[in-house]
């Protein structure tokens, strides 16, 4: 895996894809196909027959009523070939808690 931008990677077919969120304190994280698993950790494995060019990973972090002081949700993602990227860090302030992440199949 490599980064592009903060939001777009660059995998390979056949690479496992792994997304982590570190939450501090109270937060939801909703993540979206192809993604699998469930909060904190989701996996997607690139196909290594026909696979799309890019598959487009949603996230969205939501903030529980009386989130403790200084929550937040760090998302880290990373490649079963190498890379490892710190994507974004959200918190109660954050004026929109969704991001979008591009993986583009090489």
């Amino acid at each position: 895996m490599d980064k592009i931008n903060q939001f777009t990677y660059k995998v390979a077919k056949g690479e496992t894809v792994t997304l982590v969120a570190t939450i501090t304190g109270h937060a939801v994280v909703k993540v979206s196909q192809p993604m699998q698993g469930s909060s904190p950790k989701w996996t997607f494995t690139v196909p290594t027959e026909n696979p799309k060019q890019i598959y487009v990973i949603s996230v969205e972090v939501d903030f529980i009523d009386g989130s403790v002081p200084n929550s937040k949700v760090v998302l880290t993602i990373s490649g079963s070939e190498g890379g490892s990227f710190e994507v974004v860090t959200f918190t109660p302030e954050s004026p929109l808690p969704e991001c979008d992440i591009t993986l583009r199949v090489q």
